[in-house]
């Protein structure tokens, strides 16, 4: 004799033998019912684009936007920022500093995520940024020129569902050779 109960989830399947030996097979039931609580491959995966998401929305709001609301709700409060250029930055009040300097010297700055990829509690992220140069930006008054195709990529680390560190690197020299602020030596040799 044999008796099946099933769930959106499992399928119990009780087999009763000769000599009264019962047999119980928990098997998954192929229903198309999202089986990440028992695959961990495709909770990782969930996971994995859930990071994504975050880091796409702080590029978004922050950057692009400059809404600086969602900080909290995004950047966990020991959160660092690290780039060659600007150095380190720390907390939120360090990233909304840096943002601002790049909004004020680039005011319709827009980056847009080329690429990401996404493995445990990190996610790359490639950019490619544009904007005009309207205010001081390291020393370098404004130009009015527009810059354009500026590539970079961050490294973002994520625990307890907040960004936590941040490593930028982005193509300086270029920016620096669009605005016209780099000397011709420096722009023959590059």
């Amino acid at each position: 004799m044999s008796t099946a109960t099933e769930s959106p989830m499992i399928r119990l399947v009780i087999a009763v033998g000769s000599g009264c030996t019962i047999r119980v097979a928990l098997t998954r039931w192929a229903t198309g019912v999202d089986n990440a609580a028992i695959n961990p491959k495709k909770r990782r995966s969930r996971m994995s684009e859930a990071n994504k998401s975050l880091v796409r929305r702080l590029i978004e709001e922050a950057v692009n936007k400059g809404n600086f609301k969602v900080l909290d709700e995004i950047l966990s409060t020991d959160y660092v920022y690290r780039e060659p250029t600007a150095g380190e930055k720390r907390g939120r009040a360090g990233y909304q500093e840096i943002v601002t300097m790049y909004r004020n010297a680039f005011p319709d700055i827009k980056l847009t995520i080329e690429e990401q990829i996404a493995e445990g509690d990190k996610v790359v992220t490639r950019t490619s940024g544009t904007g005009t140069h309207r205010g001081e930006l390291f020393g370098t008054a404004p130009s009015g020129k527009r810059v354009s195709g500026v590539s970079g990529i961050v490294v973002t680390r994520i625990a307890n569902g907040k960004v936590v560190e941040d490593n930028w690197v982005y193509d300086a020299l270029g920016m620096l050779r669009q605005l016209g602020v780099v000397p011709a030596a420096v722009q023959k040799a590059a």
